[in-house]
């Protein structure tokens, strides 16, 4: 699981995170 910070941001955001 990604930070809690990082759950905070957009999901495009997140998958930028995952990639």
């Amino acid at each position: 699981m990604p930070s809690a910070r990082r759950v905070t941001l957009p999901c495009s955001e997140l998958q930028g995170v995952w990639m």
